[in-house]
Parts: structure tokens; sequence; C-alpha cells
């Protein structure tokens, strides 16, 4: 697409990142004043909070993303890595992403750039975590922890498999009980009750499913209330809630604990909390110096340089950023936000710098807690059971922008409702 429209230069826009953030700000930016530009390791944005579900056959995984390229809207998506920032000469380095082929240098010249890398998961340095563990933040990730549950029953329903090792193949461990490991547990606690119990009667008395999370309580960002109900409500079905609990290492299907205790599993699940991936580390501006390593910004989410100015043309949203002086949460619907507020910014032709600054707006938080239950939260009004559960289940809808895709799960939701889920399908 020619970057001239209307007689008038579009603004080389580059977005570092295809998640939340990238994939929002992307799609709201208006392309006859921009030419955009995504640069990521991924040709897809994944609908993270879709994952657990599909993992678990309520969605087909193409629901659970969306592409970047598309015939309605051009923009230029470069599957790559960036590695490095030359902010004098507004040049990026990237390095190609591409499995089939080896790496190819190249650069990008940008007029703004917008880092919305994201974060990695968090393995702490505890050994074996990275070889013994699945991990759910793409659609990737989702197929392979679904084949591994599926390979692990198939063993257990063999002839020659002992009762105790039956027991270990069929118990999920989940670490992490934040929202995601929380929402894995209970889809994958629904589809043992109704669908895999009643498939495979001879290993019913086998499976189990546990949470181990090194904080006192799980859904850490509920009120105490709120948590206490979720763990009692795991815990009167059968799912193990272990807090307090610390993870010392991890080996083939064996995990031990601080205190030496060793317990066997068939699939185990990392869902702790987030680390800075390379390039964030890496870039020459201001950076959070506690806990998770950010990028920082100002109010109108533009990059600090080492002494707190504005880089020009440099912004920062999502994971990988946060406010000076105004600490976020590292989740989606503050990535969202950020993401809309700078593609509004952008597109104002007076400049950002009349923008307003960036106020978040805390929504509702929903968790899933399985058996139709759930917990919900905005401001100082609290909801707990089914009701709990249509809000989260509405919310799941909202998050995705395609029209298509939100009809796609209305409908996978009343098969389900009526035929149980396809669980047989890879």
């Amino acid at each position: 697409m020619d970057n001239v429209v209307n007689g008038k230069k579009r603004l080389h826009v580059v977005i570092v990142g295809s998640g939340w953030a990238g994939y929002t700000l992307c799609a709201d930016l208006d392309l006859t004043r921009h030419q955009v530009t995504v640069v990521s390791p991924e040709p897809t944005s994944t609908y993270t909070p879709l994952l657990a579900s599909a993992v678990c056959g309520l969605f087909d995984f193409r629901i659970t993303e969306e592409p970047i390229r598309r015939k309605s809207r051009p923009v230029t998506l470069y599957q790559a890595t960036v590695e490095n920032v030359d902010w004098s000469s507004k040049t990026l380095h990237c390095t190609s992403q591409i499995a089939s082929f080896d790496n190819v240098t190249f650069e990008i010249n940008y007029d703004v750039v917008v880092f919305a890398q994201g974060c990695k998961g968090n393995t702490f340095g505890i050994p074996g975590v990275e070889e013994h563990s699945l991990k759910v933040r793409t659609t990737k990730d989702a197929v392979v922890l679904r084949q591994k549950i599926s390979d692990a029953i198939e063993l257990a329903n063999l002839p020659t498999t002992s009762p105790e090792r039956c027991r270990d193949l069929l118990h999920i461990a989940i670490v992490g009980g934040g929202a995601t490991g929380v929402e894995i547990a209970a889809e994958v606690s629904d589809t043992v009750d109704r669908d895999l119990k009643p498939l495979y009667p001879n290993l019913k008395d086998y499976f189990s499913i546990s949470i181990y999370d090194v904080a006192p309580n799980i859904l850490a960002m509920f009120d105490k209330d709120l948590s206490t109900y979720a763990m009692e409500s795991f815990r009167h079905r059968g799912v193990e809630i272990a807090t307090g609990t610390q993870i010392r290492s991890v080996n083939e299907g064996r995990l031990t604990t601080e205190q030496g205790t060793e317990i066997g599993f068939g699939v185990l699940i990392w869902a702790t909390g987030n680390a800075a991936v390379p390039l964030t580390s890496k870039l020459d501006c201001k950076k959070t110096t506690r806990g998770l390593v950010r990028i920082l910004t100002d109010a109108h989410l533009r990059v600090l340089d080492s002494e707190g100015l504005p880089i020009p043309g440099v912004y920062a949203i999502g994971d990988a950023a946060d406010i000076e002086g105004t600490s976020l949460p590292t989740t989606a619907e503050v990535a969202v936000q950020k993401a809309k507020y700078l593609g509004k910014a952008l597109s104002d032709s007076t400049g950002s710098k009349s923008a307003k600054p960036f106020r978040f707006s805390e929504k509702r938080m929903v968790a899933y807690l399985g058996a139709s239950q759930g917990i919900w939260k905005r401001d100082k009004v609290e909801r707990r059971g089914r009701l709990a559960w249509l809000a989260w289940r509405s919310t799941s809808i909202s998050w995705t922008r395609n029209p298509r895709k939100k009809i796609l799960i209305l409908v996978n939701w009343m098969l389900n409702y009526f035929y149980g889920k396809d669980i047989a399908r890879n």
C-alpha cells in the first residue's frame, strides 16, 4: 500500500508484538494517516481467555486466534523479533523467526515505534521446569497440552499399566493459582467429571487435579472472602489446593516441593508469573527496578530515557510497560485500554501531546471455578455462584473482535450443552 494517501504522507508506525496490546492498536489505527508494520514471531494474536476451553474440546483451536493480515485491512507483518534499537536513526534491528528456514537479519526504519512485546512465563530458575512442564500462553501451547492429556489417558488405559502408574499419569498438576491456572483447573475438572469418567469408567477413580501456589490463597487479585470461596468450591469437587507450597525441582513425571515431598504427575502445567523477554532487558531506556522488569513510560505512554525524559516517537504498552508512579497489573484489560488510548492519541490530528493522560478504568473481574460456578467483582460489588459464571461466559464473548467468532462461540456452547464436548479430536 502506497505511503501517500490523499496527497499526504502517512506516518510509519511499527508495532513490536501481536498480543492484546499490539493487536488492538494495529486494529484501531487509522490507515489513512498511518502505514502500519507489525513485527512479531507469531502471525496471529491469541485470545488467551479461550485457551483453557479449547484444550478441553469446547472450541476449535482456530477460534482462539486472529490473523494479523486481513484482506480488509492491509498492514505489513514481519514474522521476526526485534533485537535492538537505534534511537538516533530511528532504526529497528530485527531477526526473522520462520521455523523452516535459517534466520535472516534486517532493519526497519520508523516514524513511530510502539513496544508491545509482552512477557514470557517465569520459571524462577527452578531446575527441570523448561524441560518437563507445559505452558498455556499461545494456541500452539494449547494444542500441545491437549495432546499431552490425551496421551496420558491412553497410556493409563492400557491393560499393562499398574494402578500406581495410572494415578501418576492421570494426575494433572497446575503450578500457579492465578486466573490462568484456576480456569485451566476449572475447565479440566468439568471435562473429567462430565466427559472423561463416562468414557473411561475403568479409570474414574484415578483422575486427580491439583493446584500448587506459593501464596496463602489462590486468585489473590480478589478479596479474601471470594478467594476463600473459590478454594472451598474446588475442594468440594475434589480438586486439591496446595497453597504455601513452593516447587524445588521438576523431573520427568515427578515434582519435588521445598519440603522434600515427591509428587507424581502425568501432565504439569506451569501457570506462574511473568518474566521480561530479552528485548525489554536490552532496550536503552528507563525501567522498573523491583520485581518484573518493565519499560517505564509517562502518563501519555511515551517511553522515558535514562534521565526520565520522553524519547521522541517511542511508546510502550501491554505487559512489557508500566507508567512511572502509577503501576498497573499485567492484564489483558490494561493492555487493551492502553492500546485504545494510544490509537486515538496517534490518530488525533493535533498530536498525542494534547491528549489527556491515560487513566485506567477498572472493569469487572471474573473467574470460572467449574461446575457452572464463578466469582465476580466490580468496585465494591461482589457476586458468586451461577450468576458470576454467566458473567464470565459473557466476558469470553466480548474479548473477540470478530463477529463470526462470537457466533461460533455461542454455537459451540449450545452444542456442548446438548451433546457434550468434542474431546476425541486432536
